[in-house]
């Protein structure tokens, strides 16, 4: 489970799994896999934060950002200013 435990997933797919369309726990963390250990796509952008404990990507084209920390577990998977305009571009 790349969330540190059933709880976090279940937390961070109420907080951001709507965002995405997920209907299930699971939908989510599949999304927020392949987003974060996918590969890198023209569009997208990726650094370590200075002390090098996580690793962030945004996704200009549909403003999702997500991070990783070092030990492999997800901080987070979201998007930024989410509208119908990018619903429509990602179905």
């Amino acid at each position: 489970m790349p969330f540190a435990n059933p709880l976090e997933r279940a937390t961070h797919f109420v907080r951001h799994g709507a965002e995405f369309g997920c209907a299930t726990e699971a939908e989510y963390e599949v999304l927020a896999e392949q987003f974060l250990f996918g590969p890198m796509e023209a569009h997208m952008r990726q650094c370590v934060r200075p002390k090098g404990n996580d690793r962030l990507r945004f996704r200009a084209i549909n403003r999702v950002w997500g991070s990783l920390c070092n030990s492999g577990v997800y901080s987070d998977v979201l998007q930024g200013a989410f509208t119908q305009d990018t619903k429509a571009r990602r179905a």
